[in-house]
C-alpha cells in the first residue's frame, strides 16, 4: 500500500531519520512520522541538507529548497525531483531510478554511470560541460542552458530532446523515433542527415547563430541556403518566421 507524506511549503528547516521514524522540524513544531513511507514531498521549504531516507521511499520530491548535499538515496527509489536547489553534485543513483529531474542547480557533472532503466533525464540550467553515456531506455532528455559542446550518442529509444542554449556545433545522429527536437541558441553548423523522417517534430533554430557550415560554403548566405534546403527537402520541415527568427516546424505531410 502506498503511504504518502506531503509537507510541501510547511517551512521545514531540518529532517532527521531514526530507526522507526522520520522527524521534521520547522519554526513552530516538531513532528514525527513512520519511516515506512513510500512517497515524500518536501518541496518549497528551507531544507539545506538531506539525510539518508528510509529505503521504502519510491518517490522523492525535494525541489525548491536550499539543499547543497544529498548524502545517500533510498535503494529502491524510482523518481527523484531535486531541482531548484544548490547541489554541486549528485550521489550514486539507484539502479531502480526511472525519472531524474535535477534542473536549476549548480551541477558541473552528472554521475558517470546513469541507471540502466532511466527514462526521463532533465538537467537544464546547470553548469554541465559533458553528459555521461545515456542509457538505452532513455526517452526524454532536457539539457538546455548548460555549457555542452557535444552530446553523447543518442539512444534509439529517445523521442524528445531539448538542448537549446548550449555551445553545440553539431548534433549526433538523431534516433528514428524522435518526435521533437529543440536546439535553438546553439552555434550549429551541421546536422546529421536523417535515416528515417520522423512523423512530427519541431526544431527552433536562430540562424543568426550559424557559423560556416561543414561543407565550407563561401559565406553565411550560402550556409543559410544549404540549411534551408536540407531542412525542407531532406526533413520536410516548413519554416515559420516569429519575432525575426526562423522556427522550423514539421508535421506529417
Amino acid at each position: 500500500m502506498s503511504r504518502s507524506l506531503n509537507l510541501q511549503g510547511e517551512r521545514i528547516t531540518k529532517l532527521e531519520t531514526g530507526e522507526y521514524s522520520l522527524t521534521v522540524y520547522n519554526e513552530f513544531a516538531t513532528r514525527s512520522f513512520s519511516n515506512s513511507i513510500t512517497q515524500i514531498d518536501i518541496s518549497v521549504n528551507f531544507i539545506t541538507e538531506l539525510p539518508k531516507l528510509p529505503d521504502t521511499v519510491l518517490i522523492l520530491n525535494c525541489s525548491d529548497n536550499s539543499i547543497s548535499q544529498i548524502s545517500e538515496l533510498p535503494r529502491a527509489l524510482k523518481r527523484l525531483y531535486c531541482g531548484m536547489n544548490k547541489l554541486t553534485e549528485l550521489p550514486e543513483l539507484p539502479e531502480t531510478l526511472i525519472t531524474l529531474l535535477c534542473a536549476r542547480n549548480n551541477l558541473h557533472s552528472l554521475p558517470t554511470i546513469l541507471p540502466p532503466n532511466l527514462k526521463d533525464l532533465e538537467c537544464s540550467y546547470n553548469q554541465l560541460q559533458v553528459l555521461p553515456e545515456l542509457p538505452k531506455s532513455l526517452e526524454i532528455l532536457e539539457c538546455s542552458d548548460n555549457q555542452l559542446q557535444t552530446l553523447p550518442k543518442l539512444p534509439e529509444s529517445l523521442i524528445d530532446v531539448k538542448c537549446s542554449n548550449n555551445k553545440l556545433f553539431t548534433l549526433p545522429k538523431l534516433p528514428p523515433k524522435m518526435t521533437r527536437l529543440i536546439c535553438n541558441a546553439n552555434p550549429l553548423i551541421f546536422i546529421e542527415p536523417l535515416a528515417k523522417k520522423p512523423k512530427y517534430w519541431v526544431i527552433p533554430v536562430r540562424l543568426n547563430y550559424l557559423h560556416r557550415n561543414h561543407y565550407s560554403y563561401r559565406n553565411r548566405y550560402e550556409t543559410y541556403c544549404y540549411l534551408i534546403s536540407f531542412l525542407i527537402l531532406e526533413c520536410r520541415i516548413a519554416p515559420v518566421i516569429l519575432n525575426n527568427e526562423f522556427w522550423w516546424f514539421c508535421a506529417k505531410f
